[in-house]
């Protein structure tokens, strides 16, 4: 399956990445973010009905990172054969589900 982020959920991460660069005035720990986004779209490529919560309202799964301080949503299209990323989430935001 190819996994694709929905424009919403590049801004999700783009703000992210630059909320902890403007705050910690260093891009370590947005690189961390960004490494674990980047462990976590090739574990989901692999196995993406593994994931660590499941929204059957929302038809969406979660799957955490860095310890559940962020999570990435994304929805399964077996049709089209994608994965689609929807949202990236810090955990201190009010949660989808």
């Amino acid at each position: 399956m190819e996994l694709f982020w929905t424009n919403n959920a590049i801004d999700n991460l783009d703000e992210t990445l630059t909320y902890w660069i403007r705050r910690n005035k260093s891009n370590a720990y947005s690189e961390k973010i960004a490494v674990a986004v980047a462990k976590a779209e090739k574990e989901i490529k692999e196995n993406p009905y593994r994931s660590d919560e499941y929204s059957e309202r929302l038809k969406t799964h979660r799957k955490a990172l860095l310890d559940r301080k962020f999570s990435i949503f994304y929805e399964i299209d077996e049709e089209r054969n994608i994965i689609l990323i929807t949202y990236f989430r810090s955990a201190k935001q009010k949660p989808l589900f």
